[in-house]
């Protein structure tokens, strides 16, 4: 009797034992596959702040060359003359004195 109580206990116990390695395997388990997802899902938003920045940096250089192209056409106009005869001739048409003209 004694020994089929002590045998229920031992199987008992490796029992316990076995559930417990199991349920410990399993949150093992749970977690990696946990890590693993949150690991994906940061390489994705990586791969996505990747892409805008050459996207960025693309626009910026293309901003750099337009900025570039309109200096040295800003360089290369000639110096601004005001169209001196088309403002008399509009003073003379609207009624104003020449002393007026004469200072334009």
């Amino acid at each position: 009797m004694q020994h089929l109580i002590l045998r229920r206990l031992l199987v008992s116990q490796v029992l316990k034992r076995f559930v417990l390695c199991f349920w410990n395997i399993y949150r093992v388990i749970d977690s990696s596959t946990y890590q693993s997802v949150q690991v994906k899902s940061k390489l994705g938003e990586i791969e996505e702040i990747h892409s805008r920045e050459i996207h960025r940096q693309e626009r910026l250089e293309k901003a750099r060359e337009e900025l570039h192209l309109a200096e040295t056409e800003l360089l290369n106009l000639p110096p601004f003359e005001p169209p001196r005869a088309e403002i008399v001739c509009l003073c003379l048409n609207c009624g104003y004195e020449i002393e007026y003209v004469k200072r334009v």
